[in-house]
């Protein structure tokens, strides 16, 4: 239970293994090309093409996430897996967002390493693609008061000595400055 990148004891690997080089998701990114890439991840939906798999670290549990490839130029196919690439995808998009863009989100995440896989749905032609992710923790769960992807759901604030999501001034039935 300690080691959060296995799913189960009996998992072969704790990580998404690609002949390319799994990148660390540190920030949303734009213009990345898929041109040089090896197509070695299935997903469960979409055609089959050249993929780049993102590791995005979560460090605290998250009530929602959302990954997607909006203002891509290049017709993607998004999907998230929790270890091994071979593993089922936990969610997979083909064009939700329109425009060959891809749109996944995800409810109650643990903490652990999920892995981002962006494909560019067969090889489809030139371009480039963007991702964002963004996630919100949970009313009264802890947060992380540095982070720039993950919030506290609107109307609630990273706060505390252990920071933790609380009612955020106007919405705490507190009146702070005294004036009714």
């Amino acid at each position: 239970p300690m080691d959060t990148g296995c799913m189960a004891a009996s998992s072969p690997s704790e990580s998404c293994v690609s002949v390319d080089a799994v990148r660390i998701f540190t920030g949303n990114v734009t213009g990345q090309s898929t041109g040089t890439l090896t197509n070695d991840v299935d997903l469960t939906c979409g055609l089959d093409g050249r993929d780049e798999v993102w590791r995005l670290g979560v460090t605290l549990p998250l009530a929602d996430l959302r990954a997607d490839t909006l203002g891509s130029s290049l017709d993607t196919v998004l999907a998230v897996k929790r270890s091994a690439c071979t593993a089922t995808d936990l969610a997979c998009d083909d064009n939700t967002g329109g425009n060959g863009d891809s749109v996944v989100t995800l409810a109650n995440l643990t903490a652990g390493d999920y892995f981002l896989v962006v494909d560019d749905r067969g090889a489809a032609g030139p371009g480039t693609y963007n991702l964002a992710v963004s996630g919100l923790y949970a009313d009264g769960a802890a947060c992380d008061p540095a982070s720039t992807q993950f919030a506290c759901t609107p109307g609630h604030a990273c706060r505390g000595a252990t920071p933790i999501c609380v009612p955020a001034r106007c919405n705490d039935t507190v009146d702070d400055d005294g004036d009714g």
